[in-house]
């Protein structure tokens, strides 16, 4: 059961090609040409995500969703959920922007967008080396091994003796040294419990969180039963999702934000109540409180660099 609703994924890309944000999907660009529901979106992006996802806030007007969550699930990475004005239908659309490969799958994706990217001026995408590519790195990283092997197979076919220069070329020295090894011996091994895989995501748990928060509150005007019916598709895939019929007071907001944690209150006025944080009234207007924090947290230190 998909979370993401095609035909809203497709209204949300084609205003990232009104910003002009370069942009390409990282896989399954086919499955955009289906109708019905999908897993996700992902994308690789130039620029930084909160700001691409900040600027696409504001054009709610034009694509009429709400952003209901931001979640930085992994270095450079960060996954956005969108919501209908009813809450009945969804999107997930997930960035990432790591030039150097630093995060956990180790594309880097200045190289991938420079080289790799086919189809511009309808839906960029990636080559058929690049994709193959990014799913055996990440399927690595997920030890998800009939895929990563599957992976091997689309690469090697489409680079032949080359497959292991494009490794090289497509991906970081940690987790080319890994792929390149699974290439040769069709075996995904992870030494030492994939230490290094998970060192960048450290500082993204702990008592930050507390701190920080990284759930988030929606109110939508759909009732109850639909908007649960996108809660339950959306549990799937994400840690912790849960429909409400009433606004939870200031305190429980708090305490329920502290987690990733989306909270969709029903039958509401769409929306959250907005706060003045400097970063445009139509973005203050419709972002939870939380997500309003981290983007303005996240502009103020990038403006302080």
């Amino acid at each position: 059961m998909g979370t993401t609703d095609v035909s809203l994924g497709l209204v949300l890309l084609d205003c990232l090609d009104r910003m002009n944000v370069d942009y390409a999907v990282l896989h399954n660009t086919e499955s955009l040409a289906s109708n019905g529901a999908i897993s996700d979106i992902d994308l690789a992006v130039a620029g930084d995500p909160w700001e691409i996802v900040a600027h696409l806030a504001e054009q709610q007007s034009a694509h009429g969703l709400l952003l209901a969550m931001l979640w930085e699930y992994d270095r450079c990475s960060l996954t956005s959920i969108w919501l209908s004005e009813a809450g009945e239908d969804g999107i997930q659309l997930d960035f990432l922007a790591d030039p150097k490969g630093r995060g956990r799958y180790g594309l880097r994706t200045g190289v991938v967008l420079a080289e790799e990217v086919k189809g511009r001026g309808s839906t960029p995408h990636l080559s058929v080396s690049a994709e193959a590519v990014y799913t055996l790195s990440k399927r690595i990283a997920k030890r998800d091994h009939q895929r990563a092997l599957a992976a091997i197979d689309v690469l090697k076919a489409a680079e032949g003796p080359g497959a292991e220069a494009v490794l090289g070329k497509l991906l970081s020295p940690r987790m080319r040294r890994r792929s390149s090894r699974a290439l040769r011996t069709r075996k995904i091994v992870m030494c030492g419990a994939g230490w290094d895989l998970w060192r960048p995501r450290l500082s993204l748990f702990g008592l930050s969180r507390l701190a920080t928060g990284s759930g988030a509150v929606v109110s939508v005007s759909g009732d109850r039963e639909k908007v649960q019916a996108i809660a339950d598709r959306l549990s799937l895939v994400f840690p912790h999702v849960e429909v409400r019929s009433a606004t939870p007071s200031w305190l429980l907001v708090w305490w329920l934000t502290r987690a990733p944690r989306l909270v969709i209150v029903a039958d509401c006025k769409v929306g959250s109540s907005p706060t003045s944080l400097g970063i445009g009234p139509s973005i203050a207007a419709q972002l939870s409180a939380r997500t309003r924090v981290r983007i303005a947290n996240r502009m103020r230190l990038k403006g302080d660099q």
